[in-house]
């Protein structure tokens, strides 16, 4: 749970009482042992759950006529009259106090969708903001945008808090324009209908759990819970459901129609699934249904006929109220920011009174069915575990009063609370007359390496009441151990991509080992493991406690998934540890260079340089030569002149890219030379029709665009072809302004460095095709996906066809490019983006990769504990790097975690904190995004 903002003084109401009562009340009765339990109501549902009134008076909402609490509290002529028409039941207790910081009652407020902790502000000063656990104000609603906001947990708990002696606690977790039918569909729901669990349902459960678990942390401290008025235990009551306006649209998958027609069922199965989520939940709890300001007959229709079919079997295990009269008066609108419009009338107008009610009619509900729980008569707390041993176990259970007899029952699988008998173990504790105290018992004759789950029973004749507690849990340990294992870890696998360490971080073993395969082979033997695809084993000797284990593993195939274990072994058994899975590094050779040509004079002008590849370039009305270059075209003399009629091509281009590649890279200096050029469609490379004009089929791309024609005449394409990608024009990202404009007073196109880079993996977001473009060095657009976004992975192909360059009439049918090309480069898998920056820089000639490249890319990123992270990269002696980041890469890179680190040496390390980290996400985002650069 986040850090809890400390409580502030508050004075409830009854301690204004004149002095004789005050005195009388004192002399009366210690509280009973109900006072000590901390009353937990689970407040649940969409945007008016989530609070659209106002605290503060604002020139916004003074524009928007929308009366505020501090309206309401003013005390001015206009707020008397005011409320002096008013009608609403909270009217008169109405009290200042309204506005200020409980020290009985505590809240916290999540955003269902995801889970995070949502911001309070319960002053009109943003500076008092805070997050997390803290003392019931108003401030805990939709947006702090918007200033201090409040939703229906303000007067819940308010009057809750002074009509009992109770701590209490209200966990909020809400989300507007989300659909019960959809968003919070209930596992009872899915089972009984169909569908996937609602993320909103799945996150709000998550959250409570922990906080559940929190409370049980600090009971095992000292047996009171010190953050809630040393309460000595808790009780979950309620779940207050508001409210579901979104239900009357379609939420795909689901239509309106079936969500309205499902929405009684659904919120019965939301209250099943709730009650069935964790053994610290009655399995009565109660549920709690506001009436909507919808106004739909059929969703109210449904609330209605949930809460009956609800009491139908457990009587008074569900509560309906109405929202008197807060939903049918006109005043202003929080969400346009524009006064009153009936459109908005589905979040009550955002009055302070209509809230301050909702919040009144539902504190009444809870009071009125008794979900507080201050009737019952004998009640346990949660019982815990004091101490297992492999033979025995020592329990303890807090219970509230006498009884004529308690008994504990145990086995290795829950039999419910309907009979004691139901139970193969119990042990009677005989009579209990300790009052409101914890109790103790010990279990012998238990198995060692057993999970043991237990319950308390007791029955009071004096109560006329009998009680079960909740569900209690432990695990008996080995009596000689079995050797004691941590969990293995890894550092990324070395570029090479054929070696990988790992390090186990504790071990205590007569003999180890380690197992690694392409797939995972359980809990078997090193043989299995061995003569499995992939396979290896090998033993690591004999390990003393607390010793990590660590191996380098060589000889792996590169590109390529592992599983590995350890596993160790002693006198008492072998025990293996979880499955760790890894990818090894893709092989500098997968991006290799296939192609090139650079038109120099080494020979043939067409060939490619020195004939270090198998094919030649022939041509038709060949181009010329010109010595005019790029001038950061490093080691370049001559380029290409295209004509518009002039074409080279291989003459038997069937190995462009290598076998069978799953992604590869084409990269070229392109200069425009005729303006008047008005064709968009132009063909400056493609391997998609043959010289004669003829289609050479599937497996082909073309590279086309460069012409003048407006608004399209900057642009060019990467086109793909065939029915591997399902479509002819599979992508088509913009390299965008690589020619001149003449409508821009242009007479000749500048030297551009353009690269498209085409890959089915390798990718962070790795799941189907993917296209990159990169104009001199840097990337534009964004990232283009095919429609096979769930292609299984399979190579690209050899694209069949001739390689051509340029065009003549037969060939490109009047649309062939006039300008010149130069070093045009292909390469098999992904060339990295800071060796394409290098190019288009004039830092690198692509001829420097007629040799073995060396990568420069990140080869580990790593989650450490207190969200910090650990990254890895091939790196140069004596160099110094910039670290960029980003969340999402939608605007580019957002900044940087440092701007000078120090190379160490061919690989460098270092460690810094999660720059995604904010008060409002202390966790850090899912997912973040980094790129080095060497300074």
């Amino acid at each position: 749970m986040p850090d809890r903002n400390p409580p502030r003084p508050h004075r409830r109401r009854r301690a204004l009482l004149a002095a004789a009562a005050a005195a009388a009340l004192a002399a009366a009765p210690a509280a009973s042992a109900q006072d000590d339990v901390l009353k937990i109501f689970l407040l649940l549902g969409q945007s008016n759950m989530e609070g659209q009134a106002y605290t503060y008076t604002s020139a916004q909402t003074d524009t928007w006529n929308i009366p505020t609490l501090e309206f309401l509290l003013s005390g001015s002529p206009a707020a008397d009259a005011y409320l002096a028409g008013m009608t609403l039941e909270f009217k008169g207790d109405l009290d200042p106090s309204w506005s200020t910081a409980r020290d009985d009652v505590w809240a916290v407020h999540y955003d269902s969708a995801n889970g995070n902790v949502k911001d309070v502000l319960p002053t009109a000063d943003p500076g008092g903001l805070y997050s997390g656990v803290g003392p019931l104000s108003p401030g805990f609603g939709v947006n702090t945008n918007f200033g201090s906001m409040f939703g229906p947990e303000l007067a819940l708990g308010i009057r809750l808090g002074d009509l009992t002696d109770s701590p209490i606690f209200l966990f909020k977790s809400d989300r507007g324009g989300t659909t019960l039918g959809n968003d919070w569909r209930p596992p009872s729901a899915v089972a009984k209908r169909g569908g996937s669990v609602g993320s909103n349902y799945t996150n709000s459960l998550v959250r409570f759990r922990e906080f559940l678990d929190e409370l049980d942390a600090d009971l095992g401290d000292d047996g009171r819970l010190n953050a809630y008025g040393d309460a000595t235990s808790y009780q979950v009551c309620a779940v207050f459901w508001f409210q579901g306006w979104n239900e009357q649209f379609d939420d795909a998958p689901y239509s309106a129609a079936q969500m309205q027609a499902e929405y009684a069922d659904n919120l019965q199965d939301l209250i099943y699934s709730i009650r069935a989520a964790d053994d610290r939940i009655p399995g009565n709890l109660g549920l709690l249904v506001g009436e909507s300001s919808d106004q739909n007959a059929a969703l109210n229709a449904g609330r209605i006929a949930a809460v009956d079919a609800l009491n139908s079997e457990i009587p008074n295990s569900a509560a309906y109220f109405d929202s008197a009269g807060t939903k049918d008066v006109n005043w202003g609108d929080n969400d346009g920011g524009v006064p009153f419009s009936t459109n908005w009338g589905y979040h009550f107008h955002a009055r302070a009174e209509s809230f301050l009610e909702i919040g009144w009619r539902a504190a009444g509900a809870v009071l009125d069915t008794g979900f507080l729980g201050d009737g019952a008569p004998l009640y346990f707390g949660f019982p815990r575990t004091v101490e297992a041993g492999f033979d025995s176990a020592e329990l303890a259970v807090a219970i509230n009063a006498d009884a004529d007899g308690v008994v504990v029952v145990w086995d290795t699988e829950d039999r419910g609370n309907a009979s004691v008998g139901d139970w193969p173990n119990s042990s009677d504790l005989g009579a209990w007359t300790g009052g409101a105290a914890e109790l103790g018992a010990t279990l012998g004759g238990l198995m060692e390496d057993t999970t043991y789950v237990f319950r308390f029973f007791a029955e009071s004749s004096a109560l006329a009441a009998s009680a079960w507690s909740g569900l209690g849990t432990f695990t008996t340990p080995f009596e000689n151990p079995p050797p004691l294992l941590g969990e293995p870890d890894h550092t990324t696998p070395t570029t090479s991509g054929t070696e990988a360490s790992c390090a186990l971080l504790r071990a205590d073993a007569d003999a180890t080992g380690l197992v690694w395969a392409h797939q995972d082979q359980g809990e078997t033997d090193a043989a299995t493991w061995a003569g499995a695809a992939g396979g290896g084993s090998v033993a690591l000797g004999a390990a003393a406690a607390d010793t990590d284990l660590n191996h380098a593993l060589t000889g792996l195939d590169a590109s390529a998934q592992y599983v590995l274990r350890f596993f160790a072994t002693n006198a008492f058994g072998t025990v293996w540890s979880e499955p760790l899975t890894f990818r090894t590094a893709r092989d500098p050779d997968d991006w290799a260079m296939t192609a090139y040509y650079d038109f120099e004079p080494d020979g043939d002008p067409y060939d490619d340089p020195a004939g270090t590849f198998a094919d030649d370039l022939v041509g038709r009305h060949n181009p010329a030569l010109s010595d005019d270059v790029s001038p950061l075209a490093r080691g370049s003399t001559q380029s290409a002149i295209f004509d518009g009629d002039s074409a080279l091509f291989t003459d038997a281009y069937t190995t462009d890219l290598g076998p069978d590649p799953n992604a590869y890279t084409i990269m070229f200096w392109v200069k425009g030379r005729d303006i008047d050029q008005e064709n968009n469609n132009t063909r400056l490379m493609t391997t998609r029709f043959g010289p004669d004009g003829s289609g050479t089929g599937s497996n082909s791309w073309q590279i086309e665009g460069f012409g003048n024609n407006g608004a399209n005449g900057d642009k060019m394409d990467l086109r793909m072809h065939g029915s591997e990608f399902g479509s002819n024009n599979w992508f088509q990202p913009d390299a965008t302004n690589a020619l001149a404009r003449e409508d821009q007073g242009e007479t000749e196109a500048d030297w551009h460095h353009v690269a498209f880079v085409v890959s089915n993996s390798g990718h962070s977001g790795d799941g189907g095709v993917f296209g990159l473009t990169y104009v001199d060095g840097s990337r534009v657009g964004g990232e283009y996906g095919g429609p096979n976004a769930d292609w299984d992975g399979s190579a690209l192909g050899n694209h069949l066809g001739q390689l051509i360059i340029g065009g003549h009439a037969e060939n490109a049918g009047g649309r062939a490019f006039t300008g010149q090309l130069d070093d045009i480069a292909l390469f098999a898998g992904i060339v990295p983006a800071a060796e394409i920056a290098a190019i288009a820089g004039g830092e690198k000639s692509p001829a420097g990769y007629l040799a073995e490249p060396t990568s420069f890319a990140i080869t580990s990123i790593r989650m450490l504990p207190d969200q910090q992270i650990e990254l890895t990269w091939n790196s140069k002696p004596d160099a110094h790097y910039t670290i960029f980041w980003s969340g999402d890469l939608a605007d580019g890179f957002e900044g940087d975690v440092g701007d000078d680190f120090e190379s160490g040496g061919d690989s460098t390390t270092v460690v810094f904190d999660n720059p995604t980290t904010h008060a409002g996400n202390p966790e850090g985002d899912p997912t973040v995004f980094f790129r080095i650069g060497e300074n």
